[in-house]
């Protein structure tokens, strides 16, 4: 089976950008993604990338893909917003995104640099953000995308998908299975563009600009808290600080921290044993279904971003996650999706265990908005 990252790259005409492999511990895998675009940073112009009159998209435009046929719906330039509780500590709200989740930075990216290439039909593996987020900007340029999702997925998200314009199949009992699926149909039909996160290369060009939005309101923090499955946003993150750095805008990165669930942790069971990836055997049930990993498809970047800052993963047992949630929504002001409840428990562990200083700079990610599952988180709270 081919590796997604080289498959993709053999769609990929040299532009402004390379394509830039993490040095793997053990062999190539068929599964993962470690491949990135790099770029000739000392020979940039950053006039655009300084000019605070145009968005970022054209601002960092030396910093992307080529892509011509862009369309937006908004996404980005979300609110930094400034902890109630704790000093020197932000949350990044990306459930103001269009679908509610940072997934449509992805999204923005991905779809209309396929496009251009020639591809025609998408199709992608999700448990719910990434699929929603794929249907809604596929709808924009009247491409239907095709969701192959566990058959645990919820019943909102897959009215949401229809509703967002995809359109998707129940192919597996859990994340893992459907993907392992997936490959088998791709290899069957070269027509379909793979556009997963985890093994879709491209996507975390989308993630990077979080980390640039951030730097211009408040410098580099000394952390930054993802919630965590694969692992492609920490990454994404990561990504955007390491490039200020080369361009010499920078002299120095966030600590990053990642989110796990305790019991479906590959991203930190590979950084304890010191490998690319693991994979795991056991399964929880849990209401931060984008968090529960037995795999994690972008683990080598994800361990790269972690190695690289000094980071390291926090795991969160599930039975915190219902009073996490009531102090986002409490003291924070924020409802978040149960996935990112995980982050504001690892937030306030951190603090509590010393592990975080209140005179320490720290961003928070918000994954996602609880809106899409506002049934189930008021009924867990009533």
């Amino acid at each position: 089976m081919v590796n997604q990252s080289t498959k993709l790259a053999g769609h990929i005409d040299k532009g402004n950008f390379s394509i830039s492999k993490i040095p793997l511990l053990s062999e190539e895998s068929s599964f993962y993604d470690y491949s990135f675009l790099a770029y000739k940073y000392s020979e940039l112009d950053l006039n655009n990338f300084q000019d605070l009159k145009k968005n970022w998209y054209k601002r960092a435009k030396e910093l992307l893909p080529i892509f011509k046929n862009f369309k937006s719906l908004g996404e980005g330039l979300t609110p930094l917003i400034e902890s109630k509780v704790y000093k020197n500590c932000f949350i990044k709200d990306e459930g103001c995104n269009p679908s509610g989740c940072f997934k449509d930075r992805e999204s923005s990216i991905v779809l209309p640099f396929f496009i251009e290439r020639g591809f025609k039909e998408f199709g992608i593996v999700s448990s719910g953000n990434a699929a929603l987020s794929a249907s809604l900007y596929g709808s924009i340029y009247g491409l239907g995308v095709k969701c192959f999702i566990p058959k645990n997925t919820s019943e909102a998200k897959k009215k949401l998908i229809k509703l967002f314009g995809g359109d998707y199949e129940l192919s597996g009992d859990n994340y893992e299975e459907c993907y392992h699926k997936f490959l088998e149909l791709c290899e069957q039909n070269k027509k379909i563009c793979n556009i997963t996160p985890g093994v879709c290369s491209i996507r975390d060009q989308g993630d990077k600009l979080i980390a640039f939005e951030i730097f211009e309101e408040i410098g580099v923090p000394d952390y930054i808290i993802v919630p965590s499955a694969n692992g492609g946003l920490l990454f994404g993150i990561f990504n955007g600080f390491r490039e200020l750095k080369l361009l010499g805008l920078s002299d120095k990165m966030p600590v990053m921290i990642a989110v796990q669930i305790e019991g479906a942790a590959p991203l930190a069971e590979a950084f304890k044993q010191k490998k690319d990836f693991v994979i795991l055997d056991q399964d929880i049930d849990t209401k931060a279904e984008g968090l529960v990993a037995m795999e994690s498809y972008c683990s080598p970047k994800a361990q790269l971003a972690l190695s690289e800052t000094d980071g390291f993963v926090v795991l969160v047992k599930n039975e915190m996650l219902k009073d996490a949630m009531k102090f986002a929504l409490s003291e924070e002001g924020i409802l978040p999706e149960w996935t990112s409840s995980a982050g504001f428990a690892a937030l306030t562990n951190g603090y509590e265990d010393g592990v975080i200083k209140e005179n320490r700079k720290v961003v928070l990610i918000n994954t996602g908005s609880g809106m899409k599952e506002i049934d189930d988180i008021s009924g867990a709270l009533a």
